[in-house]
């Protein structure tokens, strides 16, 4: 046979173990490196507040005069640093990662697991991992600052045990959806709304997408979605209402322009789109590849059906642009990169899921679905000489922090630092500046000057004030 699918070439050329292999290195410096993270910023800010008042007052505090971000703000309160551990605070990296991996697993199993066996969904889904971590904004904020993973990343793990639950749910016959698994779903909704309002947004969207095309295709109302959305409304306006928001909305005076919310909302997603598939090779790479073996993998049944591809590529620009439209309407100007990274991932997960519903629409209409061993097979290589050998991969700059010393002398610096705050009497500390700054697992230094940055990193130590040097 000259033709064969993508997924016997799979087999064939690297085998399931072979590409577990290369993903098992691409993510390895990932997990090494927690052991060099440190805290900053917002750790400390957080952190010293509930070791002032209590983790039960701090979260009234929070809400009262920051934000409403339930989730992230409970969680966050009972972190290592409260218990004065930095060695435990490297650990959360490693647990997030974890959690990640695993939460990415069950979505995958919730689609095709009937038609693949385990390590192959376990492929897929560190598949999607790599390619989440290859081309994120900033890997520091996602994986290694605290106050960023409690916010951003938890609500990508919750948010995908929520939609795994709720197509398990909707995979049994009515007589067999169960109270329990009602209420599990229910919990995961308010626990992901909770954590930032960039998820929240993109989630109240795609519950209000689902609501409609239930309506749609069975012409009467699906109450457990219509009782999803009155959840989603009310954790919705518990976030939004909160005290703190609108001390924080006193920063940005241009905020609330709908109309510049909303173009930059509708325009953006569509050139973030063109800059993911054209600024790096590897995800146009996968996705040639996942589109030739959709067809076999999936042969009888439809990922989501009844549901054209068309529609289900227009509600995946929608939630790009809810997810967009938070910080324009909020501060007039672009995401975070932090936000960016949520979004980013929305896209990745939306944009395989389009993949196969596409490769199985027109499986039956186009014979070149199927591609050559040997253009599978380059394809394949020139995949992985970019993720490891490319100046613009998240995996080689990883490689590069830990195998060139940087992390680990970034690390040095910060316990020698550590060292002099606890030992020295001094109240305003001259501290230097740190001159190993590895990308992968750096988000900020101290400022030099008054700011809450530096003063609640003095705080932390029992100082008033660290003077930074060169």
């Amino acid at each position: 046979m000259t033709q064969s699918s993508g997924l016997g070439i799979v087999n064939r050329f690297w085998g399931v173990n072979g590409a577990l292999l290369v993903l098992g290195l691409a993510l390895l410096p990932f997990v090494m490196l927690a052991v060099f993270c440190h805290p900053a910023a917002d750790d400390f800010w957080l952190t010293n507040l509930v070791i002032a008042k209590g983790p039960w007052q701090a979260q009234l505090d929070m809400r009262q005069n920051w934000s409403g971000r339930y989730t992230a703000m409970l969680i966050g309160s009972f972190n290592p640093l409260v218990y004065h551990s930095i060695t435990l605070y490297k650990v959360l990296p490693i647990i997030f990662l974890v959690l990640f991996a695993g939460s990415l697993y069950g979505f995958v199993a919730a689609i095709i697991r009937p038609q693949l066996p385990r390590k192959t969904v376990l492929t897929l889904a560190l598949l999607l991992l790599v390619l989440y971590l290859h081309q994120i904004p900033t890997v520091a904020q996602t994986i290694y600052w605290m106050s960023g993973v409690i916010s951003y990343q938890l609500a990508n793990i919750l948010g995908l045990f929520l939609l795994t639950n709720l197509i398990r749910y909707y995979q049994r016959v009515p007589s067999k959806r169960t109270i329990s698994r009602q209420l599990l779903i229910t919990f995961l909704l308010i626990a992901t709304i909770g954590c930032n309002e960039t998820n929240m947004a993109m989630v109240a969207f795609l519950l209000t997408c689902f609501f409609l095309l239930s309506i749609w295709q069975h012409h009467y109302p699906d109450y457990f979605l219509l009782w999803l959305l009155a959840v989603t409304a009310i954790a919705c306006s518990f976030v939004l209402l909160a005290p703190g928001n609108n001390m924080r909305a006193q920063e940005y005076p241009l905020q609330h322009d709908f109309w510049y919310a909303l173009g930059h909302a509708l325009l953006v997603p569509i050139n973030n789109t063109l800059n993911w598939l054209l600024s790096s090779p590897l995800l146009l790479i996968t996705s040639i590849l996942l589109f030739s073996v959709a067809a076999k993998w999936l042969p009888k049944t439809q990922v989501f059906p009844k549901v054209h591809p068309v529609l289900v590529a227009f509600i995946l620009y929608g939630c790009l642009a809810s997810g967009y439209f938070v910080a324009y309407w909020s501060k007039h100007m672009p995401s975070p990169p932090r936000a960016q990274n949520s979004i980013y991932f929305v896209f990745l997960l939306g944009w395989v899921i389009n993949l196969l519903i596409w490769a199985q629409f027109l499986r039956d209409k186009l014979v070149w679905l199927r591609l050559p061993n040997y253009v599978a097979g380059v394809l394949l290589l020139w995949g992985i000489l970019f993720l490891f050998y490319s100046k613009q991969s998240n995996i080689r700059i990883a490689y590069s922090d830990l195998l060139s010393g940087k992390a680990a002398h970034y690390n040095h610096e910060m316990q020698a630092r550590y060292v002099t705050l606890k030992t020295n009497a001094c109240q305003e500390c001259p501290i230097k500046t740190a001159k190993n700054r590895p990308k992968t697992i750096f988000f900020e230094e101290v400022p030099a000057d008054s700011s809450w940055e530096n003063t609640f990193y003095a705080q932390y130590f029992g100082k008033k004030l660290l003077l930074i040097s060169e």
